[in-house]
């Protein structure tokens, strides 16, 4: 059977790693572990936070 993908064009032929590898990237971004928050902090600054048990904001 055959799988439709975003990249089934002859123009995008020998790329069949990079569409894996992107299936992979999307299946493990669904995890959601540990819990985060991405914040804009400046033009060019961002803050990243995790929620992780057993830390300190020390450690």
């Amino acid at each position: 059977m055959n799988r439709l993908s975003a990249f089934n064009s002859p123009l995008l032929l020998g790329f069949d790693h990079f569409e894996q590898l992107l299936d992979r990237v999307a299946k493990s971004a669904n995890d959601g572990y540990p819990p985060y928050n991405i914040e804009r902090v400046s033009e060019n600054g961002l803050r990243i936070t995790l929620a992780v048990a057993g830390f300190a904001r020390e450690d």
